[in-house]
Order: C-alpha cells, then sequence, then structure tokens
C-alpha cells in the first residue's frame, strides 16, 4: 500500500511541486481576518493548488550568463525538450466521428480493452434519445455483440435534430461477476449522409483499492457560514495511475455531520459515478476508470448563531492532499486539526478567504477533516437584539398611548402611534437592506419582518369610525 501511495504522489504533479505545503502534522493554528464581507468562496479546482514560496523573487538579471530566462525560446538547432511525465499510463483514445464510408443511418462500433485489443463476444447498447417539442423526450436502446475482431454494427437509424445516441459496454470484475463498471461515449447525433464510427475502450475492473494505483488526488472543502446554516461544498479529484478501474461495488460510505440536510451532487467528470444520500451522510456509488475523475457535492448543516462552529467530515481512502477554505469576516480564524496555520488570501473583488493547505504521505494519509471556525459575527443576534430594543419600545409606546387615551385628546393619542409606528417603519426598511445585503438569511428575514409588521398593525387605530357620542343614529 505505501508503495502504491508513494507512486501515486509521484504521478500528482500539483503535490508533487507543492515545496509550499505544510509538513505533514504539523500544529494546527488560527489565522484571524482584518476585514470582508460575507460573501461566497469562488468554486476552484479540487487539487490544491502550490502555496506561493516566501522567497524574495529573482532580480532581472540576477541569473548567470548564458542561463535562459523561463519562457525564452529554444537557441536554432537545440532539440526541442520533452514534456514532463506526468505518471499516469499511455491509454489509447476513444474515437467517436463520422464516417463517410458507412451507410447513411449506421453506427459502427469497436469495442477494445486497454492493451488496445479488440474484445469479441461482448455485449453492447446503443442507448437512443428522441427530443420534440409535441411529443417531449423517448428512450429506447438496442443490444448486440461484437464479432471476432470486437465490432458491432446497427443499421437503420434515424439521423437529424431530435435524435441522439451512445455507445456503451459493460465490464464485471473477474472474481466478483456482481460487480461491475459501465464505458460510455459520448452522446452523439448522426449525420445527415453518412454514418458513424465509435472505438470505445473497456478495462479490468477490481474493488479493493490496496491493490489498485488509486488515491484522492486533492479535495477541496470549501465552508460558507450563513444566517441559520453553514454551507460545505467538497470537490475531490480522483487519481487512478493504473489500467484497472477502481469498482466502489455496494458503495463507499461517508458519515456526515449531525443534522445535515439538502445533499446536493454536483456535475461529475469522468468514470460513471454518483453521489446516494443516506440516513448517516452519503454514499459515494459507481466506478473510476484509469486516468482522472471529479466527483463534487455540497450540504448544509444547522447553525445556531454560535461565535464558533466545529465541522468534523470523514474522507475516502488515500486522500493525498487537503485544502480547507472559509469566506472570511473581520475577526474569523480556521483551524484544522494536523494541517499548518490559515493562511489569509484576498480573492475576487477584495474578498478575504482563510485557507490552509496539507500534503499526505506514504505513510500517513488524509483520513479525516477536523475544521474549527472561530470568531464568527453574530451580526444576527447583534443587529436584531437592536430591533429586539425597538419592538420593546414600541410596544411599550403602544400600551403608554392605550393608557393615557381616556385621559387625553384624540389628536395626542394618534401623534403618538404615528411616532412609533415611524420607528418601525425605519426598522423593516433597515431589516430589508441588511436581507438585500446578504447580512441577514430568509428565515431571519421572515421573522423579524413578521414582528415588525405586526407592532405596525398595532399601530393603526383600532376604534372603527362611527357617529359621536350624542348625536342622533
Amino acid at each position: 500500500m505505501k508503495r502504491a501511495v508513494t507512486i501515486l504522489l509521484a504521478a500528482a504533479p500539483l503535490l508533487a511541486a507543492s515545496s509550499g505545503l505544510g509538513a505533514p502534522g504539523a500544529p494546527a493554528a488560527s489565522a484571524p481576518a482584518t476585514s470582508a464581507p460575507a460573501a461566497s468562496v469562488p468554486a476552484a479546482s479540487a487539487a490544491p493548488s502550490t502555496a506561493p514560496s516566501t522567497a524574495p523573487s529573482e532580480a532581472p538579471g540576477a541569473r548567470p550568463p548564458g542561463t535562459m530566462q523561463p519562457g525564452a525560446a529554444l537557441p536554432p538547432g537545440h532539440p526541442q525538450v520533452a514534456q514532463e511525465d506526468d505518471g499516469l499510463p499511455k491509454l489509447p483514445p476513444n474515437d467517436a466521428r463520422p464516417d463517410p464510408t458507412l451507410p447513411t443511418g449506421t453506427i459502427l462500433a469497436t469495442i477494445r480493452d486497454e492493451a488496445d485489443k479488440p474484445v469479441p463476444n461482448v455485449s453492447v447498447t446503443l442507448a437512443i434519445v428522441r427530443q420534440s417539442v409535441s411529443m417531449g423526450e423517448s428512450r429506447d436502446h438496442m443490444v448486440a455483440m461484437t464479432n471476432a475482431a470486437g465490432e458491432v454494427r446497427f443499421d437503420g437509424l434515424k439521423n437529424g435534430s431530435g435524435w441522439s445516441y451512445k455507445v456503451s459496454v459493460v465490464a464485471t470484475a473477474a472474481d466478483q461477476p456482481a460487480v461491475r463498471a459501465t464505458y460510455a461515449s459520448e452522446e452523439f447525433a448522426l449525420p445527415l449522409s453518412g454514418g458513424f464510427r465509435v472505438v470505445q475502450h473497456r478495462y479490468p475492473v477490481a474493488t479493493n483499492i490496496e491493490n489498485l494505483l488509486v488515491g484522492v488526488e486533492g479535495v477541496d472543502t470549501i465552508v460558507e457560514v450563513r444566517d441559520d446554516i453553514i454551507e460545505v461544498t467538497q470537490i475531490f479529484e480522483v487519481i487512478n495511475a493504473g489500467t484497472t478501474t477502481w469498482s466502489l461495488g455496494q458503495g463507499l460510505p461517508l458519515a456526515l455531520p449531525k443534522g445535515f440536510k439538502a445533499v446536493r451532487a454536483g456535475e461529475q467528470m469522468g468514470g460513471d459515478h454518483t453521489i446516494i444520500p443516506t440516513d448517516e451522510g452519503l454514499r459515494w456509488a459507481g466506478s473510476f476508470p484509469p486516468g482522472r475523475s471529479q466527483l463534487n457535492y455540497d450540504f448544509k448543516i444547522p447553525y445556531e448563531g454560535d461565535p464558533t462552529a466545529d465541522i468534523e467530515l470523514q474522507l475516502p481512502p488515500r486522500v493525498l492532499a487537503a485544502r480547507v477554505r472559509v469566506a472570511a469576516r473581520k475577526g474569523m480564524t480556521l483551524a484544522v486539526d494536523g494541517f499548518p496555520a490559515a493562511r489569509e488570501d484576498t480573492v475576487g473583488a477584495g474578498m478575504k478567504i482563510l485557507s490552509t493547505i496539507k500534503r499526505g504521505t506514504p505513510q500517513e494519509q488524509i483520513s479525516g477533516l477536523k475544521i474549527h471556525v472561530g470568531g464568527l459575527p453574530t451580526q444576527g443576534n447583534e443587529r436584531w437584539f437592536v430591533t429586539s430594543v425597538a419592538l420593546v419600545a414600541a410596544a411599550l409606546g403602544l400600551w403608554m398611548s392605550r393608557r393615557e387615551a381616556p385621559k387625553a385628546d384624540r389628536a395626542a393619542t394618534a401623534a403618538a402611534r404615528k411616532r412609533v409606528r415611524s420607528t418601525l417603519l425605519a426598522e423593516v426598511v433597515e431589516l430589508d437592506r441588511a436581507h438585500r445585503e446578504g447580512q441577514i438569511g430568509p428565515k431571519a428575514y421572515a421573522r423579524e419582518r413578521a414582528k415588525l409588521l405586526d407592532l405596525v398593525a398595532d399601530t393603526l387605530d383600532p376604534e372603527p369610525a362611527g357617529p359621536r357620542a350624542g348625536s342622533a343614529a
């Protein structure tokens, strides 16, 4: 296993060159933020980026004579420098393109293995999708077996707008027939003239990660603290540096924090995998073929407005690097157990981000995250404590106006009600502004606004208009 992780670390260029990553096991520390409005953290690649070097930048002309400057053109006649090997296997490419030599309405698919050899006697599925304004979407499929050359042919198919096709083939694990992985082409449409040729590769399948060159090259965890929830987004870059697909079998369960809700899977890239919510959290399902794949999702956990938030997240096996980021407001801190001290960066239009990053080793991979966000602004409590004071004052004013009404004239009572109503309406305006600027979430906004409007209604004269006492009925 340690040898496999060592190979994976070498195959991950972002990690192998990351001298700025903190030393494994470095103590966690808190980094305060100076100032920033509440804002969403912009999404980024899951593989953590290299931290900038703290060494002074090289002065112009400081290189020794005869040394090429970075980016300079090679001298005439100099042999081309080979591109750096990324450590991944050189996989034979899939192909899908129109072929004018085939009859119109024909798809010829060839199934090949990891050595680019034809795979005979295997079942191939052609998915057929039709979309029309009048009939909506309909789906169908055809199945055929490959011949000795690994080829299968589908004839008499519809072309033109509204028709699309996809070729897929399934491989099963040698020792577990129930474990399978699906390999599929991109969806395509047939040309108006001629046919379409597809070359699709199929790879061996296994479930035991101990025997595979598979790992999570990087996981990016983004935390956003809002009015009454904490939203967590996780993006995983999975690297498979071998030629065998890693199948998850019955799935890979991962626990989420207590009270989680609204698990939502994002668009997945590469492979045939998905996210399934469970009572305890979620389950990864599907498979990861050779090469790189991306998987991402987000979820919400309750937040009660406390000044600190502790979040514990379980991770899949063989996480080689991890980064945690949080959108920072003034005074906020971020610490992750076992990670280096968080640093503050400015992105976008002056947005402050706290982040920390750690690289694993063959002896110590990153199995989980214990995240501590401190210095959280209790703006909801502080700002709307002012509202509470205003509500008490308004209620007291109404009580006094009602109490004094029998002794005062109607004009004085109306004036008192008007003053209270003006105070309340000013609070409504301020509340609306805070909501527009994201200082208060939708639930607290609706709750506080309802309270204010109820009190505004109480300031209206409850006595119906009617004839004065002593006048004729």
